[in-house]
């Protein structure tokens, strides 16, 4: 495993719903556009790895930025949004907040976070044995929320509703210590 690495935790830009095939509006595609000129301003994303989870918003937003450095991306399950099932609660905001550090709470055929975490740190794991530098994945806020707190337990989720459409971080490894820093700006 690198014990230093660089990887690019990305959401996607505005969608129509948060459903799994809900497409970028007309502003989230717009999003894609400015995130794509950002990262090519920002970091040396040519010869790098982009992977995108498989639902529509942030596979499009993916597409997006390949397609303006001529690159392609792959897709991965384990970047995809939490699944909250059967919610039936009447503030799906509250319940989440309220149940945020319980790794082992789902909604009825859902998942947990710690189901989430496990997929996703799965992924930064295989991606720090490869040793191919700098990588950048386009997924979710809850995924991302979720995976920064398995890493830094300051990040809450009050912070993590901070997270824009679209938003840029950079998860770093320096001799195996992890660090969050958002870089995103206009």
């Amino acid at each position: 495993m690198d014990q230093n690495s660089t990887i690019y935790v990305i959401r996607h830009g505005e969608a129509s719903s948060n459903e799994p095939d809900a497409p970028l509006t007309e502003v989230g595609q717009k999003q894609a556009q400015q995130l794509a000129e950002f990262l090519s301003r920002f970091t040396n994303i040519e010869n790098s790895r982009l992977i995108s989870s498989p639902y529509l918003r942030a596979s499009k937003t993916a597409e997006i930025v390949a397609a303006r450095i001529n690159q392609t991306f792959s897709k991965d399950k384990r970047l995809q949004e939490r699944n909250i099932g059967d919610y039936q609660g009447s503030n799906l905001f509250e319940d989440l907040k309220n149940h945020f550090s319980d790794t082992n709470h789902r909604f009825p055929n859902g998942e947990s976070n710690g189901e989430v975490r496990v997929r996703a740190t799965s992924l930064i794991d295989e991606i720090r044995h490869d040793n191919q530098h700098p990588t950048f994945l386009f997924t979710h806020r809850l995924t991302m929320m979720i995976l920064f707190n398995y890493y830094d337990q300051n990040w809450d989720f009050d912070k993590g509703v901070s997270i824009t459409n679209p938003d840029v971080y950079e998860l770093q490894f320096v001799d195996e210590i992890p660090s969050i820093r958002r870089v995103w700006s206009l």
